[in-house]
Parts: structure tokens; C-alpha cells; sequence
């Protein structure tokens, strides 16, 4: 492909321009309206293209064009966005097969300030090999870096914090610039929601911050705050602290564990946690009916807490004049459990494949069969195929475009699944994590090496921690 191959093409009318009846969004357009039809079935975002139009204007990302056999413009890039220019120049193009969407785009136009226009500034391009090129490079992702990488959701909340708009992960975000301004450098792919889940007044203050007018401030000398916030970020790239399920080794799951840890780190680099001055002559602390209950730590006395951050580390339980429950310890942890899927014995696990994947329902019961620890290799291969099976049954069912290699389908499937809410933004997390691992057993050359090199031997361990991280995964494929 190159560049010396496209050339610009200014001021086209938008009737000039035509539709691409192969556009893979489109597919055996017969004519210019039923392009436009097979453009509306993604109707709710069609509608958003359009009113995003009329208030900020068109994006200006090139419209790619070539000539057909009779010299006329054919939109080779953009046909979304063309498709809503003549809609919203015509919106009785709609009429009368869809009256409701045709009120809805002249309300649109008829906005106040709208300004459509009636011709725009093209790419133009005579060479079909470098067009589709083009075309593949924008549209499947990262392509080991020659394409467009997607932002990571450190990325994302850096960008909102810099837009001044809200952001689930403020707080870590702040941090991380706090330490990266100092010195510390932080991967892209960070994982800011387990940070972010750390979080909240008490913990911020064991490692020397507060919040003031949104922003955190240091409580105790810079450098002292720098060790300490940059030791926390250090073990949550490194994955010695996780927010996998409470018991799991290095969790932060619950409260208690993050503020056990973020003690611990204070502890281990300082200063001394102060004690609050304590009159001799008053009565001890009350807690509850028994005389000898040990005081509170003064580590885990709540300070105050700003707007929108996490709340104290105080058992709801307690709040709410309740007994706390005292957690579950499990006889088995469960990444030595000796089935994937762990106790129960129902065919599958935990939603209902459905009769006319039998291949899926009998991998399924076959792994249920299988000790990860005692037969690694088969559990290794099974659970590859279901998540591969799962995965092109979840892009079939939602008529998602093919992606060449399992890790980069996983990934674009994920975002789908975080999109229409199947996959929460942690979960997601998470799965985006293991498809960009090239020693994820989702990269074909590690699941090689696993299967021909004596070298690369997957254990039971890994196996039920893969299956903890990214079973989410594989349920919302079949929900």
C-alpha cells in the first residue's frame, strides 16, 4: 500500500456520491434505498451518527473513494457517515416505509444552527489492491501496531480526566500520573480497575494522600508519598495483589483485604502509623456485649471522604445494626480445585447450552470428567475449544464480521459484550488482559508450544485460575 496512490478529491455533492452495494456492512445492495435500508438495521446507531451530525458536524476523517465502470463516485469508506449525509439532506428517503424515523431526522435537521452540507472533501483512489488494504488495516484492529490501537481503560480514563468528563477510575488515574510526573513509568495496559478497587479514603491516607476539590493531595512529604503510592502501583502491575475472587492469594477483593494490604505497605516502608492521643481517665471503648473485644486499629479509623469516592472501609453490616458475617473459608482454594468448573454437577456450567451445539455440551461434560491437575494437556485442549466455539458462536448469533486469530476476535468480542453491558468493565478488564499475553493459552504460538515443546507445560493451577478470569467470558457467549 501506498500513500502516493490516494490523491484528494474536494467539494463532491452528496447526491454524486454512491453507495457501496459490496460494503461488507451493506452486502448485495440491489439498489441505492435498499443500501440505505441494510444501513438502518443497526438503527439506534444510525439515528446517533445522525444527531451527532447535525450538532458537531462531520468527523474529519477522509471518505474513501474510487471511480466504477461508468465514472461515478463510489464510497469505498464511510458509507455510514454518507448514508446519513443523504438522509439528513432527504430525510423523505425513509418515507413511506418508516414514518417514525422520518420524524426523528426532520426534527433533527430542523434544529436550530444545523448546518448539513451539500458536498464534502474526499480520498480518492484507483488501485482496488491498495484500497482493500486500506480497508483491512482500518478495520481489524491493532495488527501487531500497524493498525489503530485501541485505547486500554488507563488510556480512556486519562483522556476523560484531561476532557474534564466523569471517570469510574479517577482517582486511580490520579495516582498514576501523581507517580509518572515523579518518575515512575506506567505500561498502557496497566490494570487500572484493580487499583481503582483498592481505593477509597482510608486507604489513600494510609499511603499519604487526601482529596481536595476532587484532586489528591499529599498528606506527608513528597518523598514519603512517592514510595508508597509508587510501591502499591508496582504490585498491582506486577499481579502480587489481584481482585480475584476473596481467598484467592493476593486479593483485594473485600475492603478488609485492601485495607490489610495498604497497611502492610505503610508498615513496611513507613512512617510509623500515628496513635490518636487517648485520655487515661475515660471509660474504654465500648464494643458490643463482650467486655474484652480488642480496640479498633487506629489503621482502619475512618477518615473523611470526598464526593464521589469509595466508601470507608466500615462493615455494612454493622451500619445497619446487623451481625457481620463472618466469611466462608473454603476447605479447598480454588485454584486447587480438581474440576474447571468447580462442585456442581449439572451438564454445564452454570447456563444451559443449547441442543443444537452438542459439540459444546459434550466438551463441557468431558471437562467435567477431567482433574486439571492429573491431565493438563487434554483439560488445555478442550477448554481452548470452548472458548473458541463460544466465542464463534457468540459472533454468529450477533452477526459480528470475522477476525483472523482467536486472541484479536476474543478481544473485539469483548468489547461487544462490554457495549451491550454482558461483560462489566473489570470483566472485561481482565479478558482484554489475556488476549494481549502472548503466553495466554489464546495465542496460537503458545498453544503450540504447549502441545510439540517439552519446554512449555500447562499445570492444573493455571488452568482453573484461567478458567476464574475469563469463565465470564465464555457464560456471556451463551446468554
Amino acid at each position: 500500500m501506498s500513500r502516493d496512490a490516494f490523491y484528494p478529491v474536494p467539494g463532491v455533492s452528496i447526491d454524486d456520491l454512491l453507495l457501496d452495494t459490496h460494503n461488507p456492512r451493506i452486502r448485495h445492495g440491489q439498489d441505492q434505498n435498499d443500501c440505505l435500508m441494510r444501513l438502518l438495521r443497526d438503527r439506534a446507531n444510525f439515528v446517533n451518527l445522525c444527531k451527532d451530525i447535525v450538532a458537531r458536524g462531520l468527523t474529519p476523517e477522509h471518505i474513501l473513494v474510487s471511480k466504477n465502470v461508468e465514472g461515478k463516485w463510489v464510497v469505498r469508506d464511510g458509507n455510514r457517515r454518507v448514508a446519513a449525509l443523504k438522509l439528513l439532506k432527504k430525510p423523505g428517503l425513509v418515507q413511506p416505509a418508516d414514518t417514525a424515523l422520518f420524524n426523528t431526522i426532520t426534527k433533527a435537521v430542523n434544529t436550530p444552527g444545523t448546518n448539513v452540507p451539500a458536498q464534502i472533501d474526499c480520498l480518492g483512489c484507483d488501485d482496488e489492491k491498495t484500497i482493500l488494504d486500506y480497508l483491512e488495516l482500518k478495520h481489524t484492529g491493532e495488527n501487531q501496531g500497524i493498525g489503530q490501537r485501541n485505547w486500554s481503560s488507563l488510556l480512556k480514563s486519562l483522556f476523560n480526566i484531561q476532557a474534564n468528563v466523569r471517570d469510574d477510575y479517577k482517582r486511580a488515574a490520579q495516582l498514576l500520573l501523581w507517580v509518572e510526573e515523579r518518575g515512575y513509568d506506567v505500561e498502557d495496559d496497566f490494570f487500572i480497575s484493580t487499583l481503582q478497587r483498592g481505593l477509597n479514603a482510608d486507604t489513600l491516607a494510609l499511603i499519604g494522600f487526601a482529596v481536595q476539590d476532587d484532586e489528591l493531595t499529599p498528606t506527608l512529604p513528597e518523598h514519603q508519598a512517592y514510595a508508597l503510592a509508587a510501591r502499591v502501583v508496582r504490585a498491582v502491575a506486577t499481579g502480587e495483589v489481584n481482585v480475584k475472587r476473596e481467598g484467592e492469594p493476593g486479593s483485594i477483593f473485600t475492603t478488609e483485604a485492601q485495607l490489610a494490604f495498604f497497611t502492610d505497605v505503610r508498615n513496611e516502608l513507613g512512617p510509623a502509623i500515628e496513635k490518636p492521643a487517648q485520655d487515661p481517665t475515660a471509660d474504654p471503648p465500648q464494643t458490643g456485649n463482650d467486655p474484652n473485644a480488642p480496640t479498633p486499629s487506629p489503621a482502619s479509623t475512618p477518615t473523611a471522604a470526598s464526593a464521589g469516592d469509595a466508601a470507608p472501609s466500615a462493615d455494612v453490616n454493622q451500619l445497619a445494626g446487623k451481625p457481620s458475617r463472618k466469611p466462608s473459608s473454603p476447605n479447598t482454594a480454588p485454584r486447587d480445585r480438581i474440576c474447571l468448573f468447580g462442585p456442581r454437577k449439572n451438564a454445564s456450567p452454570g447456563v444451559p447450552i443449547p441442543d443444537t451445539e452438542p459439540k459444546v455440551q459434550s466438551i463441557i461434560v468431558e471437562l467435567r470428567k477431567l482433574n486439571p491437575h492429573d491431565t493438563p494437556l487434554a483439560t488445555t485442549m478442550l477448554l481452548r475449544a470452548l472458548i473458541e466455539l463460544s466465542n464463534e458462536y457468540y459472533r454468529t448469533t450477533n452477526s459480528l464480521k470475522g477476525v483472523s486469530d482467536l486472541h484479536r476476535s476474543i478481544a473485539n468480542t469483548a468489547d461487544h459484550m462490554k457495549t451491550t453491558n454482558k461483560l462489566t468493565e473489570q470483566q472485561h478488564d481482565i479478558v482484554m488482559a489475556y488476549t494481549r499475553s502472548d503466553a495466554s493459552l489464546l495465542h496460537i504460538k503458545n498453544l503450540q508450544a504447549t502441545i510439540h515443546r517439552s519446554t512449555h507445560h500447562p499445570n492444573g493451577q493455571a488452568l482453573n485460575t484461567m478458567w476464574d478470569d475469563i469463565g465470564c467470558f465464555v457464560l456471556a457467549c451463551w446468554r
